[in-house]
């Protein structure tokens, strides 16, 4: 029997669906804001929208679980890396 936990495909759907909201709403925003920045504004909310996704992935899946009181000084250690 397998005790890792492993990500599987809801929540890799899941993720996708936030990156690409947060994407295309980062794209509008900005594109309404600054229309004449239009390239600049694709290529910088795509590399946001990928590194953000990344960051919720590892941290709501792997980080959120291991928080313990027992264990504060690891807990803080981790928020504090996930925050810098």
């Amino acid at each position: 029997m397998n005790t890792k936990k492993n990500i599987d495909a809801k929540r890799i759907r899941f993720y996708t669906w936030v990156g690409l909201s947060y994407f295309l709403l980062g794209t509008l925003t900005d594109g309404g804001q600054h229309p004449e920045r239009w390239p600049g504004t694709l290529l910088n909310n795509a590399w946001g929208a990928v590194y953000v996704t990344t960051l919720n992935l590892i941290f709501f899946e792997y980080t959120w679980p291991r928080l313990r009181w027992k264990n504060a000084g690891r807990s803080l250690l981790l928020l504090t890396g996930h925050i810098i």
